[in-house]
């Protein structure tokens, strides 16, 4: 069985959801085609319906919501996310190091190449 699902960077709870709505229309549809050989013609055209809307609200519309808001979120909260997206954007170094002491503490900018690297262990 094959499912699609969306892959978020920053967010993974919008990527569990994108990944479980998907699963769950494919069962729906499956469901609904498999009414269609009994009696329950009704039930399987509105299974699939269901299945349908399922895939396009819950794996593709909702998880985009959770995933701008919890990013944001996990971005100016977790060092491991600001890292990640400061080496997309390095010009975002300063100000996430003000506002995370842990994340200006683990990495810095390296001043040749101006990318964001992780301090080195000084003993």
């Amino acid at each position: 069985m094959i499912f699609f699902y969306k892959t978020y960077r920053y967010s993974v709870g919008a990527t569990v959801l994108s990944a479980v709505s998907s699963a769950m229309s494919v069962m729906m549809v499956i469901g609904g085609i498999a009414c269609f050989g009994s009696d329950q013609i009704v039930v399987g055209i509105l299974l699939i319906v269901a299945g349908a809307a399922c895939f396009w609200f819950l794996s593709r519309k909702l998880p985009d919501k959770v995933a701008v808001k919890s990013g944001v979120k996990n971005i100016h909260t977790k060092p491991n996310y600001a890292f990640l997206f400061c080496q997309e954007h390095p010009e975002f170094y300063e100000q996430l190091a003000a506002e995370i002491p842990k994340f200006g503490e683990k990495y810095m900018r390296d001043p040749a190449t101006g990318k964001v690297v992780k301090r080195k262990k000084v003993k």
